[in-house]
């Protein structure tokens, strides 16, 4: 179990990591997504430096912790908890935008990503999976050893990690609501 906990705990945590990093990189991306979810400018200027910062200090404390031992089991599930309650909220503030507004960024890769179903599973689930990781507070990664067991760990972080942080652009339908007719002129501006 403490393999699968790992792979579950590297999975959440590199999202947030690799999320907090983009956001990072693109911040003018993430200001449009929260303007066009019509968030308020004041909220803007406190969420968007507020959510990168959550983002890459819960993710990289969280795999430094997990890949080390630094700051122990306590680091670790703390990390944990703060990815579930992160995630929870992204599922929660996405499950409203869904009902309400249609059609708006998800600030969480391209700039073609909408929020949608798919958005919202993809949050709960990496919420549930932090938490039942830190249910299990897995080891330092490195006390396994160099063995199988490592790279098996690390295959499969690296792996759900690319697959999570990808599912909304690769399930999105740019086509959605548009009539047929409408693609071909779209495709071709």
């Amino acid at each position: 179990m403490s393999l699968l906990a790992t792979v579950v705990a590297g999975t959440a945590l590199g999202v947030l990591g690799v999320s907090g990093l983009a956001h990072l990189r693109r911040l003018d991306h993430l200001g449009r997504s929260l303007r066009r979810q019509a968030l308020p400018r004041a909220l803007r200027r406190v969420v968007t430096p507020g959510l990168v910062a959550a983002e890459v200090g819960v993710g990289l404390v969280g795999l430094t912790a997990l890949v080390t031992g630094f700051g122990g089991a306590q680091l670790l599930r703390w990390a944990l908890g703060a990815s579930a309650a992160l995630y929870l909220a992204f599922a929660v503030y996405a499950a409203v935008l869904v009902r309400r507004r249609q059609e708006v960024p998800c600030g969480c890769g391209s700039e073609h990503e909408v929020v949608s179903g798919w958005t919202v599973a993809r949050a709960a689930v990496l919420a549930a999976g932090s938490l039942w990781a830190w249910s299990f507070t897995p080891g330092p990664v490195l006390s396994l050893g160099l063995g199988f067991e490592v790279a098996l760990a690390a295959v499969g972080s690296l792996g759900f990690t690319t697959l999570v942080w990808t599912l909304p652009a690769a399930l999105h339908d740019p086509g959605r609501g548009v009539p047929n007719g409408q693609i071909a002129a779209l495709e071709a501006s």
